[in-house]
């Protein structure tokens, strides 16, 4: 039990760092959305 349950986590770690780099861009989009509708807002 306790192998498969770490087996698991490894797997599941090893997923996340294959998606932290989307959430990183995704993160990095987001940001750059936001500024910009900021930026627009103070314009006006």
């Amino acid at each position: 039990m306790v192998r498969i349950e770490l087996n698991y986590v490894e797997d599941t770690f090893h997923k996340e760092e294959k998606e932290m780099e989307w959430s990183f861009l995704a993160i990095i989009l987001c940001i750059l959305t936001l500024g910009y509708f900021i930026y627009l807002s103070f314009t006006d």
